[in-house]
C-alpha cells in the first residue's frame, strides 16, 4: 500500500530544506518553476518518476503533499513528459497548503515511500 494519498499533488524537496520552507507562508520556486513560468509538482503516481528523473542526486527526499483542491484555480492539469498530465501551480504557493508528508529512502537506485503521517 503507497503512502501517497489520492486527490493529493506532491512537491519534492530535500528533507533540510523542507524544515525551513516550511516555517515561511509561500514555497520558493525553484530556478525551474521560474523559468517555466509555474510550480512543478507530482501525482501520486509520478513522485518516484519525478524523483528518480529530477533528484536522483539527493539521499533525503521527502514528497509533501496538498489537498488537489487547496489551490483552487491556481491548479492547473498540464501535459508534460511523455503526454502525461502533470499538475502545476500557476501562483503563489502557501505552505499551509501542504498537511502530508512522504519521507522517500535512497534504495538500490530508486526512492522507496515510508508512510508517516
Amino acid at each position: 500500500m503507497t503512502p501517497f494519498r489520492e486527490g493529493y499533488i506532491y512537491r519534492l524537496c530535500c528533507a533540510r530544506a523542507w524544515e525551513g520552507i516550511a516555517r515561511g507562508e509561500h514555497i520558493p520556486y525553484s530556478p525551474d518553476d521560474a523559468r517555466d513560468g509555474f510550480f512543478h509538482l507530482s501525482a501520486p503516481g509520478q513522485v518516484i518518476e519525478t524523483a528518480l528523473k529530477h533528484y536522483s542526486e539527493f539521499e533525503n527526499l521527502v514528497a509533501v503533499g496538498c489537498p488537489e483542491d487547496a489551490p483552487g484555480d491556481l491548479l492547473r492539469w498540464e501535459v508534460s513528459r511523455g503526454g502525461a498530465k502533470f499538475p502545476h501551480i500557476h501562483g503563489d504557493v502557501l505552505t499551509a497548503w501542504f498537511d502530508h508528508i512522504v519521507p522517500l529512502n535512497r534504495q538500490g537506485g530508486t526512492y522507496v515511500p515510508v508512510a508517516h503521517n
